[in-house]
């Protein structure tokens, strides 16, 4: 009879214990479809939405193009050169300018200049060459970091002390 009775009283237990298993499964279920908006899609940001006003984005061809592929993300600081002659070096056309990768074709960058320096670039046509900068250092900041001599001397003693 005690044994009979301890069944029945498990049976009972766990049947109340598997509908709350149950009930809390359903629960979840139900606010995790809820949260689980799908994003609203956005419109794609047009290039010509982010020009401010007395600028020009100006696509450019570099040679250094794989270098600069490999150091730049979406965008960055340059200094713009003219790309030289192997004999000769490039003469430099703007500094600390912003240059953009195109989202549409990531192969290919423009430059973020004044109105008055896109008619320079565009006399010096051809290929340039940039050289990356640091976007956070403000312009004529000179970053060169000066070695301090060292003040501690040490004297090495000839003598033999046993």
């Amino acid at each position: 009879m005690i044994f009979l009775e301890r069944i029945k009283k498990s049976v009972l237990e766990n049947k109340i214990l598997f509908v709350a298993l149950v009930i809390l499964i359903l629960f979840n279920c139900y606010l995790g479809l809820n949260s689980k908006k799908p994003a609203e899609p956005t419109a794609p940001i047009q290039a010509d939405t982010i020009i401010p006003a007395g600028h020009v984005l100006m696509p450019i061809q570099l040679m250094n193009i794989e270098s600069i592929k490999g150091l730049i993300v979406q965008f960055g600081v340059i200094d713009l050169y003219v790309a030289g002659t192997p004999s000769s070096s490039g003469k430099k056309l703007a500094s600390r300018i912003k240059i953009l990768r195109a989202p549409l074709n990531p192969n290919e960058f423009a430059v973020l200049v004044p109105e008055a320096l896109a008619e320079t670039i565009m006399k010096a046509n051809g290929y340039f060459t940039g050289v990356v900068q640091n976007r956070f250092v403000a312009e004529g900041k000179n970053q060169t970091v000066t070695k301090k001599e060292s003040t501690v001397q040490i004297d090495y003693n000839q003598e033999n002390n046993l």
